[in-house]
């Protein structure tokens, strides 16, 4: 199995695997952090992303 690495960023005083994604509905696009959880279930985003993306 491949590892990827990922660069960390503190955030308060921890550090976490955050990394850039892009979310894209019919046109309408907004970027936002992600933090990685290779043991995540599923993923939660805030509830401003569905009115953003119309």
């Amino acid at each position: 199995m491949k590892k990827l690495k990922f660069d960390y960023i503190k955030i308060g005083s921890h550090k976490r695997p955050i990394i850039p994604v892009r979310l894209s509905y019919k046109g309408s696009a907004v970027n936002v952090p992600a933090l990685i959880d290779s043991g995540a279930d599923f993923n939660v985003f805030h509830l401003s992303m569905p009115k953003i993306l119309d």
